[in-house]
């Protein structure tokens, strides 16, 4: 408290520590989301370009998919192709690929639902009294939504595997389908960043298949070729054999005449 001469008064007020940590607190928050923000794009921009790209080399009129959300995964899925495991294939992938998160979300948007009605209905009772059915009925739900949600990802995160594998194969050998497959899964950017720097390669890859293939048909070609061209020479040769047995039955008569 400091005092003038004219008689005023006035105090400083002491700093709230908790402020401090609450700014800190923020700005930590605020440089998280911008973080995701900028991870989020890159991957949405750099899977958009790889996608339009293989798309573009495989003859797709959609390449443009790539780029619009929700069917950029289907075109993902299409582009992977009909997916053989064992004696079951699974067809229309890219549709699968699209349509199970959208049931993931019905599902537990359903069971969140019930949740809070469960909970409203237990806050605004009359009584204020929460039975005991009610608290095992919720937990009951927790745990069915858990056990969806942990299937949901084990079965996802498989198909997307599956799938990039069926992409990346025909980019670069198997073992190193299945590397970029799984650590796609595991791993944020990872799958856009292979999408992007492997989007040409098919290309280059179709061009040495199909160099290979020729050339094997022309060796082919050549080799059906060949005995047609020995055969005149044996033609020859039995003409030749029997001129000369011709002239020896000749030379025969002459002489026994």
């Amino acid at each position: 408290m400091y005092n003038n001469i004219y008689g005023y008064s006035y105090s400083i007020p002491a700093e709230d520590p908790f402020t401090g940590i609450g700014i800190g607190i923020m700005m930590f928050y605020i440089i998280v989301m911008l973080l995701i923000g900028i991870i989020s794009l890159a991957s949405y921009i750099l899977r958009g370009i790889g996608l339009y790209t293989i798309a573009k080399h495989r003859g797709y009129e959609y390449a443009w998919l790539a780029f619009i959300p929700f069917f950029r995964i289907y075109l993902q899925g299409k582009l992977s192709g009909d997916i053989t495991f064992k004696n079951k294939t699974m067809r229309d992938t890219g549709i699968w690929l699209a349509v199970i998160p959208l049931m993931y979300g019905v599902v537990v948007s359903v069971i969140y639902g019930v949740m809070c009605l469960c909970g409203m209905l237990a806050i605004f009772s009359m009584t204020m009294h929460v039975s005991a059915g009610r608290i095992l009925i919720l937990i009951m739900l927790l745990i069915l939504a858990f056990a969806i949600g942990l299937g949901y990802e084990v079965l996802y995160k498989t198909l997307r595997v599956m799938v990039n594998y069926q992409i990346y194969r025909n980019m670069t050998s198997g073992n190193m389908a299945v590397a970029h497959a799984v650590l796609g899964a595991l791993l944020p950017l990872y799958e856009s960043i292979c999408f992007f720097v492997m989007r040409n390669r098919e290309q280059s890859n179709n061009n040495e298949t199909h160099d290979a293939d020729s050339t094997e048909d022309t060796e082919e070609e050549q080799k059906t070729e060949e005995p047609q061209e020995e055969m005149p020479i044996a033609n020859e040769a039995v003409s030749l054999d029997t001129g000369d047995s011709d002239e020896v039955a000749s030379d025969n008569e002459i002489t026994e005449l």
